[in-house]
């Protein structure tokens, strides 16, 4: 795998990061992880799902210049949508975009430019062990739960046997030092994030980690919980669609 260097790595440091996840083209509402249910997104901050102009409009609103995409398209089937993808990326705006992908050799393909940062999940990648000993260490790992417990693609006897402990610990000894922490069952349900918890002991045991939760956000109150747990970006979407936290947009 080729060095890093060069790859316009943009840091991690917005307190709030807009969600898009999109699935067939279009922007949908996420909730709980339940992704057959997932309808066409409805906002109070925009009519529209196209997924370009509800990033555009999103950012008019709020102001924010980091957005998280979630291609639902490659995370489930294995076929990202990349025509929605380089058009995100051509608006300039930095994401954070999930592809789902599988294997070390994809990863490139989600570098559509130098605003653009890969985000590898552990619910869909295959290969954890040459991701650990590679140099792509600009991705940012998601360590991805359900219901408190991981999910994990990679197959492989030592991969079944790991824990949310033991993967921070492989992770931040390779050299991985921004992370996602999130849990889908709380996604869209606005009933707090649940993972603050693991946060604050992560931020305990790996000082300087950056780390990026949500899932479950009802209030501002949520953000400030985030920041006291250490977490230094917090995944959004449906609380800024539903006006929950309607005194960050822009006046």
């Amino acid at each position: 795998m080729a060095p890093v260097t060069g790859r316009g790595v943009f840091p991690l440091k917005p307190l709030l990061i807009p969600v898009l996840d999109l699935r067939g083209g279009v922007v949908v509402h996420a909730i709980a992880g339940q992704r057959s249910a997932y309808r066409p997104l409805k906002s109070l901050l925009t009519d529209s799902i196209e997924p370009v102009e509800v990033l555009l409009q999103l950012r008019a609103a709020t102001g924010l210049e980091t957005f998280y995409v979630a291609d639902l398209d490659g995370i489930i089937d294995g076929r990202p949508d990349w025509n929605v993808l380089q058009r995100l990326t051509d608006t300039g705006v930095r994401l954070l975009i999930d592809a789902g992908t599988r294997r070390v050799g994809d990863i490139d393909a989600v570098r559509l430019g130098r605003n653009v940062r890969p985000v590898v999940g552990t619910e869909s990648f295959a290969e954890l062990d040459r991701l650990l000993s590679g140099t792509a260490t600009d991705v940012v790992c998601s360590i991805d739960l359900h219901a408190g417990r991981l999910r994990i693609a990679d197959q492989s006897p030592e991969a079944g046997q790991i824990t949310v402990e033991l993967l921070a610990e492989r992770l931040w000894t390779a050299g991985f030092r921004n992370w996602i922490v999130l849990d889908t069952a709380a996604v869209g349900t606005g009933r707090g994030i649940p993972t603050l918890p693991l946060c604050r002991t992560l931020n305990c045991h790996f000082p300087g980690v950056e780390l990026i939760s949500g899932g479950g956000v009802r209030s501002q109150e949520c953000l400030l919980e985030a920041r006291e747990a250490g977490v230094t970006g917090v995944l959004v979407a449906s609380a800024l669609h539903t006006g929950a936290l309607g005194s960050v947009l822009r006046t």
